[in-house]
């Protein structure tokens, strides 16, 4: 059971992962549509309705000790987990890497500001983009950058699935695929160089 804990606008945001569905997680709806009534928790599910969730991350935000919202995102997909690039905060929003998704999250009410399917199958994390705007998106398949108001600037693919390490540093972006080969990327999406490696496990 993953968690993580961002400080994002003065609030902070705890997010919880591998939960359970409650009883009261109001609706089971698709995507991207939020559902909730008095007294039940609020849930934002993504995918098709036709699926039960491969990921469920409840998040909640607080300030001054005083919990101020709570609420469960659910997606189809490949399944996702919490960890310490699953989530990073962006102005006054925190964006969620779940399933194939990114979401962002207003800070101070927790209500979608936008919702971006950024890979075929499953979004490892998102990071932000060093001294520029918007961020990218670790996919299984693709890497992306999206921009702060969500929409896709770019993608890129590699030879094999992107499962092995994954930085974003000042320079760019290096990410390693099944085979072992390391991909160097800038921040427009451009291939810089690419090393030759070990397919995993090394």
């Amino acid at each position: 059971m993953g968690t993580l804990t961002l400080e994002c606008g003065g609030y902070t945001i705890a997010l919880e992962g591998s939960v359970a569905l409650q009883a009261g997680d109001a609706g089971e709806t698709h995507a991207p549509r939020e559902t909730g009534e008095a007294g039940k928790a609020r849930r934002i599910a993504l995918g098709e309705q036709q699926y039960r969730p491969a990921s469920v991350v409840r998040v909640a935000a607080s300030r001054d000790s005083e919990q101020l919202w709570e609420l469960t995102l659910t997606s189809t997909g490949g399944g996702t987990a919490v960890h310490a690039s699953g989530a990073v905060c962006l102005g006054a929003r925190v964006v969620v890497a779940i399933g194939p998704y990114a979401v962002a999250l207003a800070a101070a009410t927790g209500e979608l500001a936008w919702q971006r399917q950024c890979d075929p199958a499953t979004c490892f994390g998102v990071f932000r983009v060093p001294a520029g705007n918007g961020l990218i998106t670790h996919g299984e398949q693709q890497i992306a950058r999206l921009t702060a108001d969500g929409d896709l600037a770019w993608t890129y693919q590699g030879k094999d699935i992107f499962t092995g390490p994954f930085e974003v540093v000042p320079e760019g972006i290096l990410a390693t695929d099944f085979k072992g080969d390391v991909y160097a990327l800038d921040f427009e999406g451009n291939l810089k160089a690419m090393d030759k490696g070990k397919p995993f496990p090394h």
